[in-house]
């Protein structure tokens, strides 16, 4: 059971980092060195935003699981819904602080000229759904606490994939460049928590 579960956590979030292994590979491929590098900016600072919901996916696993072993299942439901409404709360105003000093915490990191603009392009698209994402991942957490491991599992391993099939199309066909990259991941995250939730 401890493998399983500590397991399906794992390759969740794996799959939650691979987007943005999946974002920087194929920019690479468009051979500028800018473009690579403000997406490695961007993902330093995305980093950041995802720990926030790290965290609160934490909380969701460690508050549900006790109430669900203590048999209070209403409690576990109203907690539930807490930490959902919690975790959005937090994160939302953690983005809206990001996005507020993008070119400051940009320039804080080393980005600039062409990397810090590409990187700004990339965050404006990709920061709004950081909330969304705090609530898949705390969402993921509560399926784990309730033994449902695989659905979790599941979830995020379908944003992995929904972003490995759009990266391509978007950055390529479309010729949308970093803005591309960042539109599949958007895709991709509202994809686990769709089926998360």
């Amino acid at each position: 059971h401890i493998l399983t579960m500590s397991g399906a956590g794992s390759v969740g979030l794996l799959a939650l980092f691979a987007v943005d292994l999946l974002d920087m590979l194929f920019i690479s491929m468009l051979g500028q060195v800018e473009l690579a590098a403000a997406v490695g900016f961007a993902g330093t600072l995305l980093f950041f935003s995802t720990s926030v919901s790290i965290g609160s996916s934490i909380a969701m696993g460690a508050l549900v699981s006790k109430a669900l072993g203590a048999k209070q299942h209403e409690k576990a439901v109203r907690l539930a819904s807490n930490t959902l409404v919690v975790s959005f709360c937090i994160t939302l105003v953690v983005t809206l602080f990001m996005y507020a000093y993008l070119d400051e915490l940009l320039s804080a990191v080393g980005a600039k000229v062409m990397a810090l603009e590409r990187a700004k392009a990339y965050l404006q698209i990709m920061l709004p759904s950081s909330p969304f994402l705090a609530l898949a991942m705390a969402s993921g957490a509560g399926l784990r606490a309730s033994g449902d491991a695989k659905r979790s599992m599941w979830a995020t391993l379908s944003g992995g994939i929904v972003n490995a099939i759009l990266d391509p199309i978007f950055i390529f066909g479309f010729d949308w460049n970093v803005e591309g990259a960042a539109a599949a991941s958007v895709v991709a995250r509202f994809t686990v928590l769709y089926v998360s939730l």
